[in-house]
């Protein structure tokens, strides 16, 4: 696609969503879903059009190259990733993974999938594609786990999927859509990530290293962020139907994707409906010497919306809200002996999950590159697992646990250069919040209350994070492609638990 420059980039600070005409008049080519989410600091003063064109994509992860025509081509950095910040189409970012610096490389790898690559490999959920990252454990709170280990976080407590990256718990991964916190769920204290519809999912970006200096104690093991789609404008609607080989786990899946945009912003509704049928015993040869009825894959029916929303308020605000709601139903049947369904000798367990976000935001654009933003979420999650006991057909046994969580986030940040060194802008980015996480349980025996509590903790946040580009690609320096320092801290006043400050440098 061709386009031509001019020098209201300049002013805006938003690399590729303005027109600049450098001198000599040469044609810059660009892909535009390649540059989407990139940012620069601009670039002033005398100088060549090479060296204005380097220097513009100093830190963005882009560089250019020429053909025999003349005409310049701006491409991505091999091996570097410009996703750091996403972007709604306007240049307004969305959300920032891995770091609070807008446009800086992260040290740690940054393992990105989109949407197409979770399609092309046959995935419907994003449980499904969390399972098939070698980083994740997928013997914490997934389907299909047996029971017996849920003291240590592993155990399919309600259906749904959490990540749980290097195997350190799925408390210890910090779970993000859009940049924003999700309550937790369950008895794990982990987020169900397949509660957001696939269909909404630009891509999930995980970065599978410590960020407690940037995100928290949560993110001791990581951080995954979920991004949805942006700008769209059209109507998508998907459907699906199959099933296992062998026989069960019949799969039915529709969704429908709304989009539509303006000229100052655009909002984005999606649907889905997922259902499939247990597997059971009878139907595997490898648990012949089980009881046919036995259960060993369960049911599950799923529900659930999307809705975001982003705004451009004059020339220098932007505000958005995402909202999210998931409800889910499965069921296990266990019978104890090998003849005889569950009901002669056995139990069944109902389990219900449901979970919903509101998370509203608003960025300025205070000039020279300098952003200040203003965000915060709300969620709930309520899982619940209802196992009844049977005996020659009578139900004799009722246990009911219920966990109700809660979690709410305040956070202020702004973020932008403070020097400009050769290879680039110095970039700071501070902020503050205060965090909210409420947990009630309910344990109900035969009808009376035998284990209840309700536990609530709120901390207040500080953090800062400085970016400094040592060597850039346009540098041209022998044998160095790029190498830049980042260095973060974060400092946390916990209720009851005490203070703490923690540090990382890259």
């Amino acid at each position: 696609m061709r386009k031509t420059f001019h020098t209201t980039f300049q002013r805006r600070s938003r690399l590729f969503t303005g027109y600049i005409r450098p001198p000599g008049g040469r044609e810059v080519l660009y892909r535009v879903e390649d540059v989407r989410g990139a940012r620069s600091s601009g670039v002033r003063g005398r100088m060549s059009p090479d060296a204005a064109l380097r220097a513009l994509l100093m830190g963005t992860g882009f560089t250019f190259d020429r053909d025999g025509s003349g005409a310049v081509a701006i491409i991505p950095i091999r091996g570097t990733s410009s996703t750091a910040a996403a972007d709604d189409g306007s240049g307004a970012p969305i959300v920032v993974t891995g770091s609070r610096i807008r446009g800086a490389p992260v040290a740690a790898p940054v393992i990105s999938i989109d949407q197409t690559e979770m399609r092309n490999a046959g995935q419907t959920d994003l449980g499904q594609v969390i399972r098939s990252i070698p980083q994740n454990h997928v013997g914490g709170q997934n389907p299909g786990i047996g029971s017996g280990g849920e003291q240590l976080g592993t155990g399919d407590f309600n259906g749904t999927s959490q990540i749980n990256l290097r195997g350190l718990g799925p408390a210890a991964t910090l779970t993000l859509l859009n940049g924003r916190r999700l309550s937790y769920g369950g008895a794990s204290q982990g987020v169900d990530i397949s509660a957001i519809p696939l269909a909404a999912v630009e891509r999930i970006q995980i970065v599978a290293d410590g960020s407690s200096a940037l995100y928290g104690s949560d993110a001791v093991a990581g951080v995954a962020n979920v991004i949805l789609k942006r700008d769209l404008d059209e109507l998508v609607v998907t459907a699906r139907a199959g099933g296992a080989t062998d026989g069960g786990h019949r799969r039915y899946q529709a969704s429908a994707t709304l989009g539509e945009t303006w000229s100052s912003g655009g909002l984005m509704i999606a649907g889905d409906f997922d259902h499939w049928s247990k597997i059971t015993a009878e139907q595997r040869s490898y648990t012949s010497g089980m009881n046919p009825s036995a259960t060993i894959y369960p049911n599950s029916k799923r529900w659930g919306g999307l809705a975001s929303l982003h705004q451009r308020v004059g020339d220098a605000a932007t505000v958005g809200i995402d909202g999210l709601y998931s409800n889910r139903t499965s069921t296990i049947t266990v019978p104890y002996l090998s003849e005889g369904d569950f009901t002669i000798a056995g139990a069944q367990t109902d389990r219900r999950a449901e979970s919903f976000l509101v998370s509203p935001n608003v960025e300025l654009d205070l000039g020279g590159s300098w952003t200040v933003s203003l965000g915060g979420s709300y969620g709930e999650d309520k899982a619940l697992s209802d196992a009844t006991a049977f005996d020659s057909g009578t139900a004799y046994y009722w246990n009911t646990i219920r966990y109700d969580n809660d979690t709410s986030v305040v956070e202020a940040g702004a973020e932008g250069p403070v020097y400009s060194l050769p290879a680039g802008s110095v970039r700071l980015a501070i902020g503050a919040g205060y965090r909210s996480i409420g947990l009630t349980r309910s344990i109900l025996t035969n009808g009376a209350e035998t284990g209840a509590g309700s536990w609530s903790r709120g901390s207040y946040y500080g953090y800062g994070e400085v970016f400094f580009p040592l060597v850039s690609p346009g540098l041209e320096i022998s044998g160095v492609d790029r190498l830049s320092l980042n260095l973060a801290v974060r400092y946390e006043d916990v209720e009851s638990a005490g203070t703490v400050a923690t540090p990382k440098s890259g």
